[in-house]
């Protein structure tokens, strides 16, 4: 578990992980490029195989790694997000309630993500295991929501 120091420090990484990654999915989106429950878990099993092979004197592959990972997740979520705009006026006022608790719900596991990433940008060689699996953990929960998601809306 984090201590109170570590959580400020991915506190603070999550923000500037959150900046930097917001003009990419962006771009990425207006392809209108759909994603599959398929492709979601095989992006997973990727990113996780590659991030987890890294030590942490490999730390800035890592983060090379993990940026890609969470602008594709980051991409995905600007679907959904367009997918149910889109939607919008055509749901049940019980859907639109489910919609926004599923926005909630994905906000929060991202803001999760770019903690443990900021972790990752931040950690000691002696937490970087740790660290390292609290963000794989953090990126299959998300994309898995997420895929979930996309198959309701």
């Amino acid at each position: 578990m984090l201590t109170k120091d570590w959580k400020q420090v991915a506190a603070l990484g999550a923000m500037i992980a959150w900046f930097i990654c917001i003009p990419f999915p962006i771009a990425v989106a207006a392809t209108g490029d759909q994603f599959t429950a398929a492709e979601v878990r095989k992006d997973i099993d990727q990113t996780l195989q590659m991030i987890g092979s890294y030590s942490a004197e490999q730390r800035d592959a890592a983060l090379a790694k993990a940026k890609e990972a969470l602008a594709k997740t980051d991409a995905r979520l600007e679907q959904l997000q367009q997918v149910i705009d889109k939607n919008w006026q055509t749901m049940t006022q019980e859907a639109r309630m489910q919609a926004r608790q599923t926005q909630q719900d994905l906000q929060k596991k991202r803001t999760d993500i770019a903690e443990w990433y900021g972790g990752l940008k931040h950690s000691s060689a002696g937490a970087w295991e740790e660290i390292k699996q609290g963000f794989a953990k953090s990126y299959t929960d998300l994309e898995t929501s997420l895929a979930k998601a996309r198959e309701k809306f």
